[in-house]
């Protein structure tokens, strides 16, 4: 069902965004950019199931100047 993957997706973004946070608390640089990559990865997942993609993102930024 697509909204038991979405769950999934969704979790995997709360736990991944849990785990930069605990990686910038312990001030480990290395695994800040381990734990960014992988919440990366699962926004990617989540944005392409949304239909929404990375240039969508960069133009709302541009507008936050």
């Amino acid at each position: 069902r697509s909204s038991d993957l979405a769950c999934k997706i969704l979790k995997k973004i709360g736990e991944e965004a849990t785990e930069v946070i605990i990686a910038a608390k312990d001030d480990d640089d290395e695994a800040i950019v381990y734990e960014v990559a992988d919440l990366m990865y699962h926004l990617t997942v989540m944005m392409a199931v949304k239909g929404i993609n990375w240039d969508d993102v960069a133009t709302e930024l541009q507008k936050r100047k």
